[in-house]
């Protein structure tokens, strides 16, 4: 192995969303994906490519407790740190446990708005 080999890993993460309307899509990520690159590629796998954006995006991160059984916690991601240790979670459970991201989507205020106006003709 030369020096400049680097160790690429791929994982398949699935995305839900708060709504619980939009359904659940998944996506490849790896070690090195930026944070802007996740939200970019959830925000295009919305349905209909809609005018809502990714607010809030949090890993479900897997702990042990004093049990033994595998819990989860909402870790939310700000930014190319908390990939990494993402990444470094789950590679220590990998066999335990699926990449899971939730996404907050919300429309703008400026959307919102035009969505609610009423026809002049009314």
């Amino acid at each position: 192995m030369s020096q400049f080999d680097i160790n690429n890993r791929w994982y398949v993460a699935s995305v839900s969303y708060s709504d619980d309307k939009t359904p659940g899509r998944t996506f490849k990520l790896n070690d090195y994906t930026l944070l802007d690159d996740i939200i970019d590629e959830i925000h295009y796998r919305l349905p209909y490519r809609d005018k809502r954006k990714v607010v809030k995006l949090e890993y479900r991160s897997p702990s042990v407790d004093n049990k033994g059984d595998i819990v989860y916690n909402n870790f939310e991601l700000k930014n190319r740190e908390n990939v990494s240790s993402m990444c470094r979670t789950y590679l220590e459970f990998e066999e335990e446990i699926s990449l899971e991201l939730v996404a907050t989507v919300q429309r703008t205020v400026k959307q919102t708005l035009k969505m609610c106006k009423c026809p002049l003709d009314y």
